[in-house]
């Protein structure tokens, strides 16, 4: 079956330019069929004239998760480890701590001596995303990573909630590293990439970069000029490049660059069953560990239950198994999905930020191309009205979320800042988070603080005054369009002078304060 259709073509022409999207590349696997029509891409690698290509080099973003997952498999089954003694041999099973000892350290002991590998890869382990702690000097490798862990409060108990937590995908790669003694990108090659001949697939930037996508993202936010029934407005605004990050310290949680051409192999090496990866190992990373709760990962689109595996989501579609994973940084996004009893799958890279959300009714179009899903059955339209909606939810739901975090406070300010405004201006440190520089700035709503951290996954922090003391935040994050609210609470000294800023800094845990010190 030839995927890639003149409706299909059509279709993708509509949607990259209602998302402002600049290119596209698919990658199609069906049984044995790798040949050229199995691939394609639309659209431009980099503005104003490079086409895309599918060898394009993207970042593929979270679907790296499942390679670092397939390595792990690999090496638990190599003589390396299945040979050495019983106290220093691994599963899935082994505690972190006995593998990392000296870097694995969490705010709780039991949690820190009961954590596994499975529960590092699996996102059961209790630690929220805190996304704005890492990749900031001091905090940039595998292993500074690591050992911020121990400055960073735990959401929820181990094992009893699905929550989505790249640096523990991180502290499973440093893991891996400590055992084989090279780097993931090195131990990558060597089980997965050259056995599967994919040349064109790097961990981190490649030397050369000219074949790298340029990544964009569009000023406008959907659903604030009134987009209706999923058809966005032309909205006044611009693509704004992004630069390329070199992604080395997420390692196995993102940091992976591919090509469409490359990873149609990837999907080939998983759907047979052949290859470094045997049935056995592959069974073993489709095996669902934690299920995925409504409220967390909203996909109204599958059957039934969602659950997180190894490295893969999983559920079913028009009674079909269907394994798959999503990935995004600011300028790119990917997906891929795989359904493992029809031998087939698809894979997209794109470069604009949300793609994995964006471009995912695309997938959907081929998916039931191949079901031949009736066209009033076919849920790929209802796939970017659901963006729309998700943005407009949390949009509309920021004055609500204003309210629940200071319920009971009057309309008008009663008791005023112990110093003026512009004195909370300047830079407070934290030990898990670094620090936040913040400028004095005014608009017509009034004064406020204003920061922006640069790191892995970038914010913008907007801190306006609500009475005394009490402080109300915006923030915006660089993956997310939408923004959210926080608390914040400032601290003023017997001396009468300025201690700290305490800020509710994870999303997550809206009513637990970090203690921000005042630094100059």
């Amino acid at each position: 079956m030839v995927p890639f259709t003149p409706d299909f073509d059509e279709i993708v022409a509509k949607t990259l330019k209602k998302w402002h999207t600049p290119g596209i590349a698919f990658s199609v696997v069906h049984n044995n069929e790798t040949w050229s029509k199995q691939r394609t891409a639309y659209g431009l690698a980099r503005l104003p004239t490079e086409p895309a290509a599918t060898s394009t080099l993207y970042y593929v973003c979270s679907t790296t998760k499942a390679i670092l997952c397939a390595a792990w498999a690999i090496y638990l089954a190599s003589p390396a480890n299945i040979d050495s003694d019983g106290s220093r041999r691994i599963t899935w099973s082994t505690p972190m701590v006995d593998i990392i000892r000296d870097d694995f350290v969490l705010q709780d002991a039991t949690t820190t001596n009961a954590i596994t590998l499975e529960d590092c890869v699996s996102h059961r382990t209790g630690m929220p995303r805190h996304e704005s702690s890492y990749g900031r000097p001091g905090v940039e490798t595998s292993r500074d990573i690591v050992r911020s862990l121990r400055n960073l409060p735990l959401h929820n108990t181990l094992r009893t909630h699905f929550e989505y937590c790249n640096t523990m995908y991180v502290a499973a790669s440093h893991a891996l590293e400590v055992v084989t003694g090279s780097s993931n990108a090195k131990m990558f090659r060597k089980y997965l990439w050259d056995p599967l001949e994919m040349h064109e697939t790097y961990g981190g930037m490649p030397e050369n970069q000219k074949s790298v996508a340029t990544g964009y993202t569009f000023s406008h936010v959907p659903g604030e000029q009134g987009e209706a029934s999923g058809e966005l407005c032309e909205a006044s605004g611009e693509l704004c490049e992004e630069p390329n990050k070199d992604l080395e310290g997420i390692s196995g949680a993102g940091y992976v660059m591919s090509t469409a051409d490359d990873y149609a192999k990837w999907m080939r090496c998983l759907l047979q069953g052949s290859g470094p990866l045997s049935p056995e190992m592959i069974k073993e990373l489709w095996t669902p560990r934690t299920i995925v709760h409504d409220d967390e990962e909203q996909r109204e689109h599958f059957d039934g239950v969602i659950c997180y595996c190894l490295g893969w989501f999983k559920a079913t579609y028009r009674g079909q198994e269907v394994v798959w994973h999503p990935g995004g940084v600011a300028g790119a996004g990917s997906c891929v999905i795989l359904l493992p009893k029809q031998k087939w799958g698809v894979t997209f890279f794109a470069n604009i930020m949300g793609a994995s959300a964006l471009m995912s009714s695309l997938a959907f179009w081929l998916i039931d191309d191949l079901l031949s899903t009736p066209t009033d059955e076919r849920k790929s339209a209802f796939l970017d009205q659901q963006y729309i909606t998700a943005l407009e939810k949390e949009r509309d739901s920021l004055p609500k979320q204003q309210a629940k975090l200071y319920p009971n406070v009057p309309d008008r300010r009663v008791a005023p800042l112990s110093l003026p405004l512009e004195s909370y201006a300047g830079t407070y440190q934290h030990a898990g988070y670094g620090s936040l520089n913040f400028v004095y700035k005014a608009d017509s709503e009034g004064a406020y603080l204003y920061a922006e951290v640069s790191r892995t996954f970038g914010a913008e922090y907007i801190f306006r005054p609500v009475n005394g003391e009490h402080w109300l935040g915006k923030r915006w994050v660089s993956v997310w369009p939408a923004k959210g609210a926080l608390r914040a609470r400032s601290k003023i000294g017997a001396d009468g002078k300025l201690k700290g800023l305490e800020i509710a800094m994870e999303p997550e845990m809206p009513d637990t304060m970090m203690w921000f010190a005042r630094t100059e």
